[in-house]
């Protein structure tokens, strides 16, 4: 099993993908509510099987707008939630009997800034090339497809991040192995500090960038910024996706190096690590932001 991600190009039409999932919070909110109320009269969470003949019985009769809702993605709605119901009463067996310490919460209603994700399994959407086609809402939406994925395509989850941006997630199965590097039968170590980022067994140190102290003028800017909005504002709102986006991009950065400095080894020796991490801002690479 292996899951690729991909990023959805700029896309006005993405706008109704973000309300799908609104949908589907709400989906989310009347399930743990009515979990809530049927373990309150009857002392036991509700199976999934009596969840989906429920959520049958609610598209014909008080919900019939559920029905625009793909079924599927609905009953993965369901799905996390008795997932959760199952952990919580299994973790309270555990500590009866000293398996563990460990508490695990019920479940907990998310306010919709927090739920952001969709998943279908089976049906209900289409991929040819970069382009996935939703059924419900009879649009296509083009990515940024970097590479090949291989084998059979199990789900695709649809994420959406704190910024507004969406991301593509392929969980595939029956997948090719990827291609082993021949062993040379040298050995190496590497020891990670405080100070200096990685020291190697052969002496070699690599310094961190500190992308955080690099970026904390832009911090300082937008954490000002945001404070003097008033909060739920337009405004407010429009400061905290930019405080949120400065911070993505100091993670990205900073991951971005993580693997340049593990794929060091596959490099000429001549390349060193700031030319490689120099060359992420020429713009070697083709842009996300608009669609082809």
């Amino acid at each position: 099993m292996k899951t690729e991600k991909y990023e959805f190009y700029h896309q006005s039409n993405l706008m109704q993908v973000g309300n799908l999932i609104d949908d589907l919070h709400r989906v989310h909110v009347h399930l743990l509510k009515l979990q809530r109320r049927y373990y309150r009269i009857y002392g036991k969470y509700a199976s999934f099987a009596r969840i989906c003949n429920h959520i049958t019985k609610l598209k014909a009769r008080t919900q019939p707008h559920w029905n625009q809702l793909p079924s599927q993605v609905i009953q993965q709605v369901a799905k996390r939630i008795h997932l959760g119901y199952e952990k919580f009463f299994e973790n309270i067996e555990d500590r009866k009997v000293g398996k563990t310490k460990r508490k695990v919460g019920r479940p907990r209603i998310k306010p919709t800034h927090k739920y952001n994700s969709l998943t279908f399994t089976q049906a209900g959407f289409k991929i040819e090339e970069n382009r996935l086609t939703i059924n419900c809402l009879k649009k296509s939406f083009t990515f940024w497809k970097h590479r090949e994925w291989t084998g059979t395509i199990k789900t695709v989850t649809i994420k959406r991040d704190t910024v507004g941006d969406y991301y593509l997630y392929l969980t595939c199965e029956d997948c090719e192995p990827s291609e082993k590097l021949p062993l040379t039968g040298n050995v190496a170590g590497a020891d990670l500090g405080m100070k200096t980022f990685l020291t190697l067994s052969d002496g070699t140190k690599i310094e961190s960038p500190e992308f955080y102290k690099q970026g904390l003028n832009a911090l300082r800017s937008a954490n000002k910024a945001l404070s003097r909005k008033q909060k739920g504002s337009h405004a407010w709102y429009r400061a905290k996706r930019h405080l949120a986006r400065v911070h993505k991009k100091i993670a990205s950065r900073r991951r971005d190096y993580f693997f340049k400095v593990a794929l060091r080894p596959l490099y000429p020796p001549t390349q060193s690590i700031p030319k490689m991490v120099g060359a992420v801002s020429l713009g070697k690479h083709p842009s996300k932001n608009t669609a082809p």
